[in-house]
């Protein structure tokens, strides 16, 4: 059966025979039957172009002219076959058409999907009215892509993988995506197992990191780097890497000469810091000179957000080490706002001091009414003083002790925020834990009231101390939690609430807690933050009062503010001291 070929065809062929391409015709490959190459048309008339333009890793667009009668632009249309099979075969090709024209009768056809670093035939097909001339059968081959050296970087409980791609245009990205399988399974990511990471964004420059979480404490893993479009993908050669110690028991060597004294002016039991950095202090008893005893390291107890994420270990400082006599960390490189404390040991891994860490924008001072004194805007351990926000909620304390507990993680519901640690159950103030220097060894330990006084301090009767929490204007004890110049303040009667003016207001049912009226800046803010119970520790009325410790102590109880959701307010009320209360801190 004769085949009748139109005059574009040939004159493409010649044009690619002059650039070194090899061409077949159409007719001359399998088709998709014997009719395709009965089809008439006019040899010195061919009514189409073809020109292939840019060809990526993933995409070939070609270009062409249809020189037919405007009348007929209509009916016409010019399709695209093609295929990676050796042999080409229009039954199974893939095809792409087009079917509007501009003004000038120009199209363009764009190949999209492609696999990278492959040969594909193609041909061209135009229709006029349904009748079709085809063209030759032709090639290209898409761009390759390969991925360069991977290089890890492993920590305690992440790893992050970085490396380059080369070969992917703009259009290729939306088509190929690069990841990372990886196991702790021996074998597993040979046989192309495991878990896969893929990347969101490549940079201008071709380069890529990718984070592998949640991975385990010292432990090996395998992985590789991979290419995929769609379903099908192509593995790199597989590495290894291993996870470091905890972090919290690994030793840093930080340059401490260079590090900002947060104690240079004044001691304290809490240090602010607002902006990523290393900082020192001096490893004394808060708001003293007086040494904690022989240290022979440091180590952080705890990191928090205030919310219910959990921090992984480092999030907000991500080294540590006690050295030429000071305590000092590093944050990390991306400053978060939250809670840690850092511990200094002694040899023997006991804890002897612990000083609370507030990641925080620098709290404002707020002038109360009738000169009852300046006060913080946010409590003790918030991220926030905005109403409404869970960062206002801050941490709680038990009275007397220097050392924070977790609050909540909502502003309506009693639900701790998570940490990066286990927290130890609550023990009974008897002797041996109701003791000073058992708090100090264990501040993270929740110490339960015990019936004689009401109080997490054990006297065996119904005494107690009241000089753990200083209440002088000029004296603040060594167990005060508040920052360098600032105090817990003084309750009671006298104490600034009631000096203040706080009595009924209306309660906000819908941000949780009460604004007072202020002298400077008109209102402020006071979250219901709830108790931790005086029986065992757990939090609860979060979002119904709020309770707030002075520093002044009662009989066998100690003065505090409290409110509740009926608006009811108490600015010299007392409870006992076991309980765990939010501390909103005195300008000194």
């Amino acid at each position: 059966m004769k085949t009748k070929i139109h005059y574009f065809s040939r004159i493409l062929s010649v044009l690619l025979l002059c650039a070194g391409m090899v061409i077949t015709s159409c007719a001359e490959g399998p088709l998709e039957n014997d009719e395709k190459t009965e089809q008439g048309g006019n040899e010195n008339n061919g009514p189409a172009t073809l020109t292939l333009g840019k060809v990526t890793a993933t995409t070939a667009t070609f270009t062409g002219h249809f020189d037919v009668p405007a009348s007929d632009l209509s009916f016409s249309q010019v399709t695209v076959y093609y295929s990676d099979a050796e042999t080409f075969n229009m039954n199974a090709a893939e095809s792409v058409s087009a079917t509007s024209f501009d003004g000038e009768q120009n199209f363009t056809i764009t190949l999209t999907g492609l696999k990278y670093g492959t040969k594909y035939n193609y041909c061209m097909v135009a229709e006029v009215k349904s009748e079709k001339t085809y063209g030759d059968v032709l090639d290209f081959t898409t761009g390759d892509v390969t991925l360069s050296e991977l290089s890890v970087v492993p920590s305690s409980f992440k790893a992050e993988v970085s490396g380059s791609v080369a070969g992917l245009s703009v259009e290729d990205k939306e088509y190929i995506k690069i990841g990372i399988l990886y196991s702790s399974e021996s074998g597993k990511v040979e046989n192309g197992e495991g878990k896969k990471v893929e990347t969101a964004e490549i940079s201008s420059e071709d380069a890529f990191s990718i984070q592998l979480s949640d991975l385990t404490l010292e432990t090996k893993y395998y992985y590789c780097g991979y290419m995929r479009r769609g379903d099908s993908y192509t593995y790199g050669a597989p590495s290894e890497f291993t996870t470091l110690k905890h972090p919290y028991g690994l030793t840093y060597d930080l340059n401490v000469s260079s590090a900002t004294d947060l104690s240079s002016s004044a001691s304290a039991n809490c240090y602010i810091i607002s902006e990523a950095g290393l900082y020192k202090f001096k490893p004394v008893k808060g708001n003293s000179n007086e040494s904690v005893g022989n240290i022979a390291s440091a180590s952080i107890l705890w990191e928090t957000f205030g919310t219910d994420t959990a921090p992984t270990p480092s999030d907000l400082i991500s080294g540590f080490c006690y050295k030429d006599g000071y305590i000092a960390f590093q944050t990390a490189d991306t400053f978060k706002e939250g809670n840690a404390v850092i511990a200094a040991k002694d040899a023997s891994g006991k804890i002897l001091w612990s000083w609370h860490i507030w990641h925080t924008d620098q709290p404002q001072s707020h002038v109360y009414n009738n000169n009852a004194g300046t006060m913080m805007d946010r409590n003790l351990g918030a991220t926030s003083a905005t109403k409404g926000d869970v960062g206002a909620l801050g941490l709680l304390y038990q009275w007397g002790r220097k050392d924070p507990f977790l609050g909540s993680s909502s502003i309506s519901s009693s639900t701790l925020a998570k940490s990066t640690i286990t927290w130890p159950s609550a023990v009974e103030s008897n002797s041996s834990n109701g003791t000073i220097e058992y708090a100090t060894a264990h501040p993270t330990t929740f110490i339960a009231w015990n019936t004689s006084n009401g109080d997490w301090y054990y006297t065996g009767s119904s005494s107690t101390d009241n000089t753990r929490w200083t209440t002088s204007s000029s004296d603040k004890s060594i167990y005060d939690p508040c920052p360098a110049g600032w105090r817990v303040p003084e309750g009671g009667d006298n104490g600034i609430w009631s000096k203040a003016g706080f009595d009924e207001t209306t309660y906000d049912s819908t941000n949780r807690g009460m604004s007072f009226s202020i002298s400077s800046p008109s209102t402020t803010w006071y979250p219901a933050s709830g108790y931790r119970n005086r029986n065992a520790g757990s939090l609860s009325s979060v979002g119904n009062c709020g309770n707030y410790w002075s520093a002044s102590p009662g009989s066998n109880y100690a003065y505090c503010l409290y409110f509740d959701y009926d608006g009811y307010v108490s600015p010299s009320s007392d409870y006992y001291r076991a309980s765990g209360y939010s501390v909103r801190c005195l300008q000194e």
